[in-house]
């Protein structure tokens, strides 16, 4: 019985996250529509942002080193090559954006400083 809630629940989720993404680009295309200049501020942030995670991406080790050899995770195939660049790439991705964060924060406050 908990395996069918559980089944049914990870697809119903699914299915609300593509809902809600479609709803994201659709009232996104409705107002790059209504306000073009501020648009391209947004592609240009979008283009950035893919940009740095592709960086990230390209320079990101794929060989499986350290306890990932173990016979444990071979035999199964359960750690590849891909899934470690995809693992290297979000969580340094993580970092980057969370320190960028941090010295616009910063900036920003002295500026308003001196304001």
């Amino acid at each position: 019985m908990e395996e069918i809630i559980v089944n049914y629940g990870i697809q119903f989720t699914l299915i609300l996250i593509a809902i809600a993404a479609g709803l994201t680009l659709l009232f996104g295309v409705f107002q790059m529509l209504m306000s073009p200049k501020n648009a391209i501020k947004t592609i240009v942030a979008v283009a950035v942002l893919a940009a740095i995670i592709f960086g990230i991406y390209s320079i990101a080790p794929g060989e499986v080193t350290g306890i990932f050899k173990s016979s444990k995770y071979v035999e199964d195939m359960k750690i590849t090559s891909g899934i470690l660049k995809y693992a290297h790439t979000g969580i340094l991705t993580s970092l980057f954006l969370i320190a960028l964060a941090t010295v616009a924060w910063i900036v920003l406050e002295i500026i308003n400083i001196f304001r």
